[in-house]
């Protein structure tokens, strides 16, 4: 948008408001909850499209994508939360990881809590199914 001769408005963004401050705020949070580390992901996307067919225009379609991801490391377990909402209740609510839901990595067996009888001492996946899932991902690359 143009505001005046030669100056530029620039449109604001929701994530202007978010500061070092919160940030540590939410890391801080996040790792009170037991984690080794913590990072946050602030996400602000807008886009558009345009179908055309036979030369005209068919469709448009317009689109906003805003929220807030937290991942927590303990060890080698990974938790995540995501909220679309950046208000500050919604935000800590993200950061404040509940330990019971961290996800232990698929290869690891000894340590974990809660796990049905039919798979305790069984990783989620054999090295061989993680070696397929990798060879699998590096194909969509191509």
């Amino acid at each position: 948008m143009t505001a005046g001769a030669g100056v530029i408005a620039v449109a604001s963004s929701p994530l202007d408001p978010i500061d070092a401050h919160i940030a540590e705020r939410l890391l801080s949070v996040a790792l009170g909850s037991g984690g080794d580390f913590a990072d946050l992901y602030f996400e602000y996307r807008s886009g558009a499209d345009f179908a055309m067919e036979e030369g005209r225009v068919r469709t448009v379609g317009r689109g906003v994508t805003v929220g807030l991801g937290v991942r927590v490391l303990r060890g080698d377990a990974t938790g995540y939360a995501y909220t679309e909402e950046l208000s500050d209740e919604r935000m800590v609510d993200a950061a404040r990881i509940n330990p019971e839901t961290i996800m232990p990595p698929y290869y690891r067996i000894d340590g974990l809590a809660r796990v049905a009888p039919l798979f305790r001492g069984k990783p989620i996946l054999t090295a061989e199914q993680i070696e397929d899932v990798v060879a699998f991902l590096a194909t969509l690359r191509e």
